[in-house]
């Protein structure tokens, strides 16, 4: 029998340690995505917040006239 350095043993401890980074790594992954689509979200409900605050300060330029 050669000692061949190519060769991992699988144990239970080394599954185990491969299928938690697995998962870390997708909840990481999956954590990115969600804040990209907050970031999103919160972008689009502040352009449409600027848009009713321009309505707003016209209205009332035109009342106050």
């Amino acid at each position: 029998m050669t000692k061949d350095p190519y060769i991992i043993f699988m144990t239970e401890s080394t599954i185990l340690q491969v299928v938690f980074h697995i998962i870390s790594i997708m909840v990481f992954l999956g954590g990115i995505v969600l804040i990209g689509y907050i970031l999103i979200l919160l972008i689009k409900s502040l352009k449409r917040s600027i848009k009713a605050f321009d309505i707003y300060i016209e209205k009332n330029k035109k009342i106050s006239e």
